[in-house]
This record gives C-alpha cells, structure tokens and sequence, in this order.
C-alpha cells in the first residue's frame, strides 16, 4: 500500500490532507468529541526520530527535528493513511 501511495503522490493524485486527517492520524478520530478529549492533543519535536510518530492513546504528536530540509511529503502520506503504522 505504501508504494502505491507513493506513486499517487508523484502523479498528483493523492487526497488533500485536512485538518481532519492530521487529528485522526494524531488521536485516531477525525472530529473532536462533543465532551473534548480526556487528554488533550500535543505535538512534540523529537531530535532522535527519522519519521513522525503518533500515540492514539495519549493523543501525541511526535516530528523529527532535521537540521537539513525535511521532505513533508513523507508528512502528507502519513496523515491521509488510514492504517496506522503502515508508515
């Protein structure tokens, strides 16, 4: 599945990434609860990962620090794959 959304993204074809998304890739729902998250959703800059990493559980975004220029593509197809830890 991960080369396939690879092509898609060289050829233009992947789908938009939406705030949505980037929640449902960081808590595993798209939408905030009525009541609010128990714990609430963080980002966290981490100099000893290569690649983003998401804890449904604690609600907690984790990105690489990278002193050269980080491809966010990589970043897009994380976030609009719908199987956690395929990537």
């Amino acid at each position: 599945m991960s080369a396939l959304m690879v092509n898609c993204t060289a050829g233009g074809r992947r789908e938009p990434v939406t705030l949505g998304k980037i929640l449902k890739f960081v808590t595993g729902r798209e939408f905030e609860p009525v009541l609010g998250f128990s714990v609430q959703p963080r980002i966290e800059f981490d100099e000893n990962i290569s690649l983003e990493h998401a804890n449904t559980c604690t609600c907690q975004l984790r990105l690489p620090v990278q002193s050269s220029h980080y491809d966010f593509n990589l970043l897009d197809i994380s976030f609009v794959n719908d199987y956690f830890g395929d990537i």
